[in-house]
């Protein structure tokens, strides 16, 4: 198997994405769960949204 994976910008390293090239290939289970992605994400847009309207956003 061959996986290509496409970057932007030049500040990437390759153990960046050991881990995830790893599972693949393994076809083990990720370090991180979707779900703890999916809250990180939460977070991140209310930080956004926080500043966008200058004030605090409930979780």
């Amino acid at each position: 198997m061959t996986i290509s994976i496409g970057l932007i910008g030049t500040d990437h390293h390759p153990r960046t994405y050991a881990g995830f090239v790893r599972g693949i290939r393994d076809r083990s289970r990720p370090v991180h769960t979707h779900e703890e992605g999916t809250d990180v994400l939460k977070i991140i847009l209310a930080a956004y949204r926080s500043a966008r309207e200058k004030q605090e956003i409930k979780l």
